[in-house]
């Protein structure tokens, strides 16, 4: 069970940037000539990919990331060198399925990893006619315990208290988009507001 810290609600969101043009310029990164690049594997490709989180270098030193699609599927995308990538569709186990077969649309959205607990999260939107249901934060546990196997085993969703709190701002196709976390909290961005002009950000012990 995950024990809530602290929400708060920010109205307005400044980014200060320096007005100094050689500042400004030297900041800025320079375009690789390789990317942007589709995500797409010879006839394979992703959907719509949501989410995307770094996990680490495999045994082969290539970067590996998880991606979220939001039609319900997850991929490991693993990079060699500049262009030489490939990925993966993950399986779920039938528990898994059986799981994620009430929703009306396995709505993925962010996924994000927690280095300091090895633990993998992804964030599920809610929809029609119930979209406070299954909307939430999701632990993914993998087989071998590890974010580098084909196959996810089970997904459970954390239990953030007070639960009323969290959900508040949940709606139809609104929810948490945005997501990071450190060595003692996990750090949630909620997706833009049709009733309100607030942003939220939501904190919570991992």
């Amino acid at each position: 069970m995950k024990k809530f810290f602290y929400i708060s609600k920010v109205i307005i969101l400044f980014l200060i940037i320096s007005t100094d043009t050689s500042c400004q310029k030297s900041s800025l990164l320079p375009r690789d000539e390789f990317y942007p690049r589709w995500l797409k594997n010879g006839d394979y490709s992703t959907e719509q990919t949501s989410g995307i989180a770094f996990i680490g270098l495999n045994e082969f030193k290539d970067k590996v990331f998880l991606l979220a699609d939001d039609i319900g599927d997850i991929h490991r995308l693993t990079i060699s060198k500049d262009t030489i990538f490939s990925f993966v569709k993950l399986a779920f186990s039938k528990e898994v399925e059986e799981f994620l077969s009430p929703m009306r649309k396995r709505d993925f959205e962010e996924i994000f990893f927690d280095k300091h607990t090895g633990n993998v999260y992804i964030s599920i939107e809610g929809n029609k006619p119930e979209p406070r249901k299954y909307a939430g934060i999701y632990k993914l546990v993998f087989s071998d315990f590890s974010p580098y196997s084909d196959t996810i085993i089970a997904m459970e969703k954390l239990n953030v208290q007070p639960e009323d709190r969290f959900y508040k701002y949940i709606d139809n196709n609104i929810g948490f988009e945005g997501a990071s976390a450190d060595e003692r909290y996990s750090i949630l961005g909620l997706k833009d507001f049709k009733k309100t002009t607030h942003l939220q950000t939501v904190l919570f012990y991992t």
